[in-house]
């Protein structure tokens, strides 16, 4: 499976393999006041707990440095896009009414959880990081426990997934689909 992704005002192939090895992942094995919720963590399941939860353990370099990774990548700028005038011109080309910041079409892609309830975000949670680990691995709450990441079956079971090709297409796909 394959998409398109504009870049840089021209098309080009999305790869899912150099994207997995950007953001310094394997396929296999402070901010401001928050954005958004205004209250959280009110329903069951799991929940989104924000980047920088992960990124207190996956910070380290035994950890594989993979926050710092994402950090610097366009997945962390993702959400600020979207305050610029050309996010906004796209946005009303779009029919997007109002902020594209404020619009779930817009987040859907630009955010972690993008259009979610509320009550799906634990308050570490903070939209304004951009595309963060959970919008690839799941909500975090349930497996961000250390002995349940030491164990990456207990992890599996607890809702951590392994990003594929299909989940970068959701967004990653041709102009208009």
């Amino acid at each position: 499976m394959s998409g398109v992704s504009q870049g840089e005002g021209i098309l080009k192939q999305f790869a899912f393999a150099d994207a997995v090895r950007a953001i310094a992942h394997s396929a296999v094995a402070g901010p401001n006041d928050p954005v958004y919720p205004q209250t959280a963590d009110t329903l069951a399941g799991p929940k989104y707990i924000g980047a920088l939860a992960c990124g207190t353990c996956h910070g380290a370099p035994s950890k594989s440095a993979a926050y710092g990774t994402w950090r610097m990548s366009r997945h962390a700028d993702a959400y600020a896009t979207l305050g610029t005038v050309r996010a906004e011109e796209v946005a009303r080309q779009m029919g997007v009414p109002g902020s594209p910041q404020g619009s779930d079409r817009c987040l859907a892609c630009h955010s972690t959880g993008g259009g979610e309830p509320v009550g799906r975000f634990m308050e570490s949670f903070d939209a304004a990081q951009g595309v963060q680990c959970e919008s690839c691995h799941g909500p975090g709450s349930e497996y961000m426990a250390d002995d349940v990441m030491g164990d990456s079956t207990r992890a599996r079971q607890a809702g951590l997934r392994m990003p594929e090709e299909g989940d970068c297409l959701v967004c990653h796909r041709e102009k208009g689909s």
